[in-house]
């Protein structure tokens, strides 16, 4: 999935292309020429000046999701002149003074507007940095065990996948609470799952993500199952936390919905999620509606 990023404190595209897009876990921006972003002049000067509005521009784009010229790992940078080298360097560096990302650097014979020098850029995002210092963006280690994290839509699931997902939902919610309910209640069919495999093959944990209008009128979360072995090891809120990110960040939801078991709410409140409703009784089993607001989510610092 994609996100497109703009803000007013950059130029606007001026094309058919995007500012910038997060994807990944990854921000891309699109080449920042010397713009001034109120007026959509080219700021004059030389070489220098013009540098310096093209970074200003980068770094207003950087701004936009919480990022700083700290988080890019790749720049490119089109010169018209490379005599003009030294120059664009000494401005360059002023901006990446330290650990400074990888870079290429080419000659073109024109550039967009007649001006002298463009930058593009990609960044690493917050919450990949953070995914990845808390075990690693797509495996993790519990207790010697290896998670692999996947989210799938109803058609990419494999028939075996599906099959585990049903049967350990089976196994938790309808065995070991005895509670007799039709699991397989349609919207699995409009949901992604979110789940993991640990390195025996064992089906670890799984939950679904439905989109507005399946369950609530907003996005929503449910079936949250996690098997016996990977209990009181963090595994709930690993899997809530990438359901989060991935729902806020990747999908770009502001409000996301639950029902929640009654004895959980303070598990879902410790992510940011309050209570919307009263106690009420489904399937016997005494539950609350709660909704995350996506500046109230708790999301956790990197380790």
């Amino acid at each position: 999935m994609k996100k497109i990023i703009s803000t007013e404190n950059a130029p606007a595209a001026i094309g058919p292309y995007s500012q910038a897009v997060k994807a990944g876990g990854f921000l891309f921006l699109s080449g920042q020429i010397p713009l001034d972003p109120k007026t959509m002049a080219v700021v004059p000067g030389c070489v220098a000046c013009q540098t310096e509005q093209a970074l200003k521009n980068m770094c207003a784009l950087l701004e936009s999701e919480g990022l700083t010229p700290d988080d890019v790992v790749k720049t490119t940078v089109f010169i018209r002149n490379m005599d003009d080298f030294g120059t664009v360097n000494e401005i360059y560096a002023k901006y990446f003074a330290k650990d400074a990302p990888a870079r290429s650097c080419v000659e073109v014979a024109k550039l967009p507007k007649d001006v002298l020098v463009e930058i593009e850029a990609i960044a690493l995002c917050k919450e990949r940095v953070a995914a990845a210092r808390r075990g690693g963006v797509f495996l993790r280690r519990h207790g010697g065990k290896i998670m692999e994290w996947k989210i799938k839509s109803f058609d990419e699931l494999s028939a075996k996948e599906l099959y585990d997902i049903l049967k350990q939902r089976c196994e938790i919610f309808i065995v070991e609470q005895k509670c007799p309910y039709a699991d397989v209640d349609g919207a699995d069919e409009k949901a992604r799952q979110l789940f993991a495999y640990a390195e025996d093959g064992a089906l670890a944990a799984s939950m679904r993500l439905l989109p507005a209008g399946v369950t609530y009128d907003a996005f929503a979360m449910g079936r949250v199952a996690v098997a016996r072995g990977f209990r009181g090891r963090g595994t709930a809120r690993e899997m809530m936390e990438r359901a989060i990110d991935f729902a806020l960040d990747e999908l770009g939801e502001k409000i996301i919905k639950i029902g929640a078991q009654n004895y959980l709410v303070p598990f879902y409140r410790s992510l940011g999620f309050e209570p919307i409703s009263e106690v009420y009784l489904e399937d016997g089993i005494p539950h609350v509606d709660m909704e995350l607001q996506s500046s109230a989510y708790k999301r956790r610092e990197p380790s």
